[in-house]
């Protein structure tokens, strides 16, 4: 074993053993990976700093294997113009005779996901910018309709995303409520234990649906709570918030169908149809 080799296994015993190794192997000859893998190390201990001065002096040697750490430390924070500057030179580097490292290759595919993934994703951005636009126009359309609300049609039961409800209107108040209790099975990991332990009969959770809110012609807003409930025979009441939310409801004149908006506490909306059950 060369003296190089076994001062680099005795340093490798200490937490910064390979930066101590790479730091003295630099300092008294010029090693393109040396340098390398010295930036690799930096950057493992938090010395972002001088993790690129050592990059970009391994660079300087021709060391494309640096070029490729550049490109994926560019990649991590969005420049990507830079990154590909970086592959670019790195690849022409094998016009030279110099062998350009597989790490290329694989800062290429990254950046290409990268794309690809930030296309997809503004794409879905824009369509829910698009949709929420479309309801809170029709929205004011409903606001300032001058359409009054008829209760009997307004009333009864409602199938929904969160489950079927029984929505109450009150005519003097321009008000509308639920208090509903529903039964639901449980299904997968949620409520394992009384699924593997309690009779079938058992095999359900209780999810209560609060809802108060107010119409103004057909347009309307309210205050969502739902809440599942999970009683076991031998263990203490699990409970737990599901959902809670600020909603904005049209009222569709045909009253089958009513088209909400609800928005949760991290300003995330979510569309939902409700329909009329027969």
């Amino acid at each position: 074993m060369s003296l190089r080799l076994e001062a680099l296994e005795n340093c490798s015993r200490c937490p910064y053993g390979y930066q101590l190794h790479y730091k003295k192997l630099t300092n008294s000859i010029i090693s393109p990976n040396g340098l390398n893998n010295l930036g690799v190390e930096y950057k493992a201990l938090g010395i972002s700093a001088k993790s690129i001065e050592s990059l970009k002096k391994a660079e300087e040697e021709n060391s494309t294997l640096a070029m490729a750490n550049l490109a994926q430390r560019y990649l991590n924070e969005g420049f990507i113009e830079e990154a590909k500057a970086k592959i670019k030179v790195a690849n022409k580097l094998s016009e030279k005779g110099i062998e350009v490292s597989g790490n290329i290759g694989f800062a290429i595919s990254r950046l290409e996901r990268i794309l690809t993934e930030e296309d997809e994703k503004e794409k879905g951005i824009l369509l829910v910018a698009e949709r929420e636009k479309e309801f809170f126009v029709r929205y004011s359309e409903a606001f300032c309709s001058n359409i009054k609300v008829i209760k009997e049609k307004f009333e009864g039961v409602w199938q929904t995303h969160w489950g079927n409800f029984n929505l109450r209107f009150n005519e003097e108040k321009n008000t509308f409520e639920v208090d509903d209790e529903i039964k639901l099975n449980l299904e997968g990991i949620e409520g394992f234990v009384k699924l593997t332990t309690e009779p079938p009969e058992r095999h359900f959770k209780k999810r209560n649906i609060l809802i108060k809110g107010s119409i103004i012609d057909l347009s309307g807003k309210y205050e969502i709570n739902v809440r599942d409930k999970i009683e076991y025979q031998y263990l203490p009441t699990e409970t737990k918030e599901v959902h809670k939310a600020i909603g904005y409801l049209i009222i569709n004149t045909n009253y089958k169908t009513f088209d909400t908006m609800e928005r949760e506490k991290d300003d995330k909306f979510s569309l939902f149809t409700w329909t009329k059950k027969d």
